[in-house]
């Protein structure tokens, strides 16, 4: 499994290459996989459908939930912006919930999924891009991540479906707001050289996980993949 936030695509190099992208997914071997920051319809993008292009391009099934929408920039659909899974295995009850913004003008989202496994049964698949708080006080965005860690939870059905909820948290592993995820739960920061930007990636499933940093080289101008 593997989480990232992509960027849409730009790299360090200030190009959008989303074949760079697709590469270092396909290095990591992964079979489920959460991004976030992903454009569909965008000029600064070239107005693919990202999701769609990176599953096309890896083989794999997808989901993508926009939460950010824009007038028609030109290719015939509203430029959207959001969160996405990809699976190896097929997609079912594939769902995309706003989350609360009552501080933020960046419209957040939980879009999730059944992942059915030829094997191992169904598994839910979440994926989640917390507020960042460039545009509220402090305090503010501690309360608008509290607010949508509660919405998520709330919205995860209390059944025996193993559950995994994977995305860019915009926190560091000790936060308060996540300190009552899911239990058990493992929450584990993407990086240990993240600095002082909180952009970390976290897991919260049963069973545990491990996690380990992938290398992005000049991917992405986002943190590093983490990937279990």
């Amino acid at each position: 499994m593997l989480t990232w936030n992509i960027r849409h695509g730009l790299g360090n190099d200030g190009r959008v290459d989303l074949d760079r992208i697709a590469a270092v997914i396909a290095s990591t071997g992964a079979e489920i996989v959460a991004l976030q920051e992903v454009d569909r319809g965008w000029a600064r993008s070239g107005g693919i459908h990202q999701g769609a292009a990176l599953a096309e391009s890896l083989g794999l099934h997808h989901a993508f939930g926009p939460n950010l929408i824009r007038p028609d920039e030109g290719y015939g659909m509203p430029a959207s912006y959001g969160n996405a899974i990809l699976s190896a295995f097929p997609l079912a009850g594939c769902n995309n919930e706003p989350l609360p913004a009552r501080h933020s003008s960046e419209r957040r989202g939980l879009l999730t999924a059944t992942v059915v496994h030829p094997h191992a049964g169904s598994m839910r698949v979440a994926c989640t891009h917390l507020h960042w708080g460039t545009d509220t006080r402090p305090e503010d965005s501690i309360t608008e991540r509290r607010d949508q860690v509660e919405a998520i939870l709330a919205s995860l059905p209390p059944d025996d479906v193993p559950t995994i909820l994977m995305g860019d948290f915009n926190a560091t592993s000790d936060s308060p707001n996540l300190r009552h995820s899911a239990s058990p739960a493992s929450s584990t920061p993407g990086a240990p050289y993240m600095g002082t930007r909180q952009d970390s990636r976290f897991l919260s499933m049963s069973p545990r996980a491990r996690s380990t940093a992938c290398s992005s080289a000049q991917a992405s101008r986002s943190r590093p993949p983490t990937c279990w």
